[in-house]
């Protein structure tokens, strides 16, 4: 079975001169070249088919429709159709926040909705399900197009909720799940009153489960981190245990593809680019393209096909930057099995001299964690800290594109304590109570996982643990936008947190987060700066303060003294290297953080030691250990040393270099 997803074609009167004179043709083009090969049965659009509301389509004044989803049709749908030669009731929709009517949403209903929790939810989900109320009347128009395209298909089951489609292929049954996960959408939505109503995945589980399917998809527009915890929680819980293979989500504007499996199950998760929207993006990770997944239904062997619109050609190709060689094929993931502890009759469960299970000193285990054997360096906690601004800042920057948010670093010497302040996104009550309380859980890289953001550079949530090797005290202050102010203090990471009312004197208004930490007496703030200028390396925004007196921030690349320098720069890492007429090093660096210098597993043989110079490796450019000091003996390893020794050869074999050899 071959699937083409496409998503957030944000189709309005700003681009469609531009979807008619080249993207259309291109795409046209382009599906053909794949359905000669290997005919497409279905066409996935995981919402946002139009933006905002259609608004300005309705409004272009050629045009005489007053449904903004037939201009659509009659556009897009229509003309793939005709050129693929393939049925209407092949084309599956579901609809995105860019979908509803801004002018249906009742100010009065999203007051009484902010109210609900999970539960309460479903009760407005089985009221929607069958009529339109003030609640969901903003997704009437898309929910009332979606019946009547589909209204003559035999195998679709329409709900103003989710709806189902069982496609065939011989004998075989494949379920395709359509999660209308925008009812609830507004201009002003937070992710925590963001509920779809998770009922919608066991009405459509029992579906497949009648109709004996064979392998189960389900389409979200939204990825699961743009919904509240709580629910997202109980999402993941059913997609992974209920038999669901593939899900497919859209909203980020970016490709991402990941399996996942636990020991009750598994689903294969694919996020698409947007399939339109501008097509003058300048910006890399957003500019247009889409998906087509190849599923072999009797093995369940995947080829995933990324493929991108390149504006110079007005053509598609294969989307490198998503996929190395634009494609990736595997096994849809399944349940792992446990493995056979003991047969039956050699259990032992019943003397009590024997454990019936594992248990845990918790306080040594963090004392592990936090201790020489993770992180060498005491001071160590200075990069983790100013990594976790980093982190803050960047999301910052993906929500609102324009904003430039700062990292501050103060250091004062006669109080003995280093602080940290950023301008990030800071945290809410409910990010303190399910990340930053939880050892080993890390906000951003499940922010990575849900939206395909690989920006991000934390990854094992211990990260801020650190900090307890040095600190005496720790007081954090943060601000969410999304919610009021948490002031708190930590004297001992075994012990509970000590918080301060905000408002006797400590009153914030802008988002950000601050982290002070009182050293004690057998570690110095001084060293603790000193540290911080060999950590970072290239960080951008950032100020440093020692005894409130500004101070230079690092820049280095290490090739001060070079007579000549050779730059690169891939989707994985950025290099300079120079040759000097003295013996340097070659530092290596992860998003601006200090990796280590002359590291075997990343330098050729006999490297020159007139050659020095730094990578600095984007998120996901390198493997490393979790206390990010040793570089991991990976293909990526190889990689960039064959890359690097080709740099070297080069500069060595130039006629000029003898006189410095010499």
């Amino acid at each position: 079975m071959r699937i083409v997803q496409l998503s957030d074609i944000h189709l309005s009167a700003a681009n469609i001169t531009d979807f008619r004179n080249f993207y259309r043709s291109a795409l046209i083009k382009d599906l053909k070249e794949y359905h000669e090969k290997v005919p497409i049965d279905i066409i996935l659009l995981t919402g946002d088919l139009v933006d905002k509301g259609g608004e300005s389509l309705l409004k272009m004044p050629e045009e005489t429709s007053d449904n903004c989803y037939e201009i659509f049709e009659r556009e897009f749908i229509q003309p793939i159709c005709e050129a693929l030669t393939i049925r209407s009731d092949q084309v599956l929709m579901i609809p995105g926040n860019h979908d509803i009517e801004r002018g249906k949403v009742d100010k009065y209903s999203e007051n009484y909705l902010s109210t609900l929790e999970k539960e309460g939810i479903l009760v407005e989900l089985l009221q929607n399900k069958s009529s339109f109320r003030n609640v969901n009347e903003r997704i009437q128009a898309f929910k009332n197009f979606e019946r009547r395209y589909h209204g003559s298909n035999e195998n679709y089951v329409y709900s103003n909720n989710e709806s189902i489609h069982i496609a065939y292929e011989n004998e075989k049954k494949v379920g395709f799940g359509l999660i209308n996960d925008s009812w609830r959408c507004s201009s002003t939505l937070k992710p925590e009153n963001h509920y779809i109503g998770y009922n919608q995945l066991w009405n459509i589980h029992r579906n497949f489960e009648d109709h004996q399917t064979v392998i189960n998809v389900v389409a979200f527009h939204h990825p699961l981190m743009a919904f509240n915890e709580s629910e997202r929680e109980e999402i993941e819980n059913i997609l992974t245990s209920q038999n669901f293979n593939i899900v497919f989500f859209g909203h980020s504007h970016r490709h991402a593809a990941k399996s996942l499996s636990s020991s009750v199950g598994g689903y294969f998760s694919i996020n698409a680019r947007t399939a339109f929207n501008n097509a003058n993006e300048t910006n890399v990770k957003y500019q247009g393209g889409y998906n087509i997944l190849d599923i072999n239904l009797s093995t369940r062997e995947y080829l995933l096909h990324a493929r991108k619109f390149m504006a110079l050609g007005y053509r598609f190709d294969h989307d490198v930057e998503s996929i190395k060689g634009g494609t990736e094929s595997g096994y849809l993931p399944s349940a792992l099995p446990y493995a056979p502890l003991a047969k039956p009759g050699q259990s032992h469960k019943n003397d009590d001299a024997l454990p019936s299970s594992y248990s845990a000193d918790v306080k040594r285990i963090v004392g592990l964690l936090i201790g020489k054997s993770l992180y060498p360096e005491s001071y160590m906690f200075v990069r983790e800290l100013i990594q976790n601004s980093v982190d803050a800042c960047r999301r910052v920057v993906e929500k609102y594109p324009q904003s430039r948010p700062k990292i501050i670093i103060n250091v004062n010497t006669t109080e003995n304590y280093l602080e940290v302040i950023d301008e990030g996104d800071g945290m809410t009550k409910s990010t303190i109570k399910h990340h930053f309380s939880v050892i080993g859980k890390s906000i951003s890289q499940e922010f990575n996982d849900s939206t395909g953001d690989f920006d991000l550079i934390s990854r094992f949530g211990i990260g801020f643990m650190s900090t307890y090797i040095v600190a005496e005290k720790v007081i954090i202050d943060t601000k969410n936008d999304e919610d009021e102010q948490v002031r708190f203090e930590v004297d001992d990471v075994f012990k509970g947190f000590n918080y301060i009312d905000p408002t006797n004197g400590f009153h914030r208004t802008l988002r950000g987060t601050m982290i002070k930490v009182y050293m004690k007496p057998s570690y110095s703030a001084r060293e603790a700066f000193d540290k911080a200028m060999v950590y970072l390396r290239h960080i951008e925004r950032l100020q440093l303060n020692l005894d409130s007196k500004s101070m230079s921030v690092p820049s280095s690349w290490n090739i001060e003294n070079a007579m000549f320098v050779f730059e690169h720069k891939s989707v994985k890492y950025v290099y300079k290297v120079g040759i000097g007429k003295e013996q340097t090093t070659f530092i290596a660096s992860n998003s601006g953080f200090l990796i280590g210098a002359d590291l075997l597993e990343l330098l050729p043989a006999k490297f020159p030691s007139i050659i020095g110079g730094e990578v600095n490796f984007l998120p996901k450019g390198i493997d490393f250990d979790m206390s990010r000091t040793k570089i991991m003996p990976t293909q990526k390893a190889e990689a960039f040393r064959r890359e690097i020794s080709v740099s070297v050869k080069k500069l060595l074999e130039m006629p000029w270099i003898h006189g410095i050899k010499n």
